[in-house]
This record gives C-alpha cells, sequence and structure tokens, in this order.
C-alpha cells in the first residue's frame, strides 16, 4: 500500500484534526485492499536457469572497451559489438581528452592493443543488431555485419586494396 503518496501527501492541510481522521481511515482501507489483493495472488514458482558465462557489449568507444576489458579479466567471454568499421567512438575524432593534453588516439590504440591481446574477447565491428530475443540468463542476439569487401582472414595490412579500389569515403574523423 502506498501510503505516502495516496494518502499523507494528498490529504496535508492546515486543519490536522479533521483531516488525519481521514488519513487515516483511507490508510487503513489501502492496507485492507493490499492485504486481500495478495491472499488472490499465485505464489512465485524459484526457477533455475543454466546460465552461460558470456555477455555482449553494445558500443565500441571507451566505456564500453573499457568494461570489455575487466569483464574478460573476470572470466567471462565477451562480445564487443561496434555498428562503425571501428573501435573508438567518438573519442576517436577527438585530439586531446583533457585540458592536460592527454592524446586520444594514444589512448584508444593502447585500449585497443589490450583488446586485441584478450582471448575472451570476440570483436564485431561493422555490425548491428536485428532483435533481441529471450529471457533472464539466457538472450539470443541476432546480428547483421556489414560486408567489408576485404577478407578480414587474409588481410595483411599491406594496403594493395585501397590501390585497386576506385571508392573514396568521406573521413568522419576529420568530420568530412
Amino acid at each position: 500500500a502506498n501510503i505516502r503518496e495516496q494518502c499523507c501527501w494528498v490529504h496535508y492541510s492546515s486543519k490536522k484534526h479533521i483531516d488525519s481522521l481521514l488519513t487515516l481511515k483511507k490508510a487503513q482501507l489501502l492496507i485492507e485492499a493490499s492485504v486481500n489483493r495478495v491472499s488472490l495472488q499465485k505464489p512465485i514458482k524459484i526457477k533455475r536457469v543454466e546460465v552461460e558465462k558470456s555477455c555482449a557489449i553494445l558500443g565500441g568507444g571507451i566505456a564500453g572497451m573499457n568494461i570489455a576489458l575487466n569483464l574478460s579479466r573476470a572470466g567471462i567471454k565477451v562480445y564487443l559489438i561496434e555498428k562503425s568499421p571501428t573501435l573508438g567512438g567518438k573519442v576517436a575524432r577527438w585530439q586531446k581528452i583533457s585540458d592536460m593534453g592527454d592524446c586520444s588516439a594514444c589512448l584508444i590504440s593502447e585500449l585497443i592493443g589490450e583488446i586485441v591481446k584478450e582471448n575472451n574477447i570476440e570483436i564485431l565491428t561493422n555490425t548491428e543488431i536485428i532483435s533481441v530475443s529471450g529471457e533472464v540468463g539466457n538472450f539470443t542476439i541476432s546480428l547483421i555485419k556489414k560486408p567489408r569487401y576485404v577478407d578480414e582472414t587474409k588481410c595483411t595490412g599491406c594496403k594493395q586494396c585501397v590501390d585497386v579500389c576506385a571508392r573514396e569515403k568521406v573521413n568522419l574523423y576529420e568530420f568530412g
């Protein structure tokens, strides 16, 4: 019974004697109604659920990368899902993070380096969520991975693909 919001605050007045009797009567009725309502409800069944020790983190910005590292080091399998092609989020666009001149690119590259070394973290960039279903302890996330036009398993970083690709893309990190 929500006595404070439904009685005390609603019936507050300078005529305390009259209002206090009405408020008391209303409070008694609310409590009686709440007890009667509980007697009609079914008990909650306790259900044991097997849980896979894994989690999905949506967003590969600074916060997402930090929590991914912490969970991975705690022994939990992490799926780091980022909709853009690279990790780093909005901070990757900044030159410095604070007035002290901390380099944002340095911080991000250090974090990405640590994440890549972790066996418990699976990085899914250029990936969007289609749907989430399930219940507590057993969720299923459907994803769609946008094409990169480069086979990630064969890429050595030689940049030969840049020479043959005729398309140029706007550089979002320099705002166009």
